[in-house]
């Protein structure tokens, strides 16, 4: 099953016609979580109100960004839950 985080990935990645990188870019090689073009982004979700920036995130894809020749980028997202109906 794939988790929360990894459906928004995939939505997230498939809305700006970007490309996924394995593992979320988990694996030696492959930084970040998506490659559109010359942007390398990183991206973060929750289903809460609000979300902590840290410092490291900002590193991290600065840092590989630079050594890939692409541009960083942090993409934020807000997962509200479906608003569940009711039967009629």
């Amino acid at each position: 099953m794939r988790s929360r985080g990894q459906k928004s990935e995939i939505a997230f990645t498939k809305r700006i016609g970007g490309r996924r990188q394995p593992r979320s870019g988990g694996i030696p090689g492959f930084p970040g979580d998506t490659i559109k073009g010359r942007w390398l982004i990183e991206q973060k979700s929750t289903v809460k109100k609000s979300i902590a920036v840290k410092l490291e995130y900002l590193e991290k894809i600065h840092e590989a960004a630079l050594r890939h020749g692409k541009l960083p980028a942090l993409a934020i997202i807000f997962d509200r839950p479906k608003p569940q109906t009711s039967p009629a």
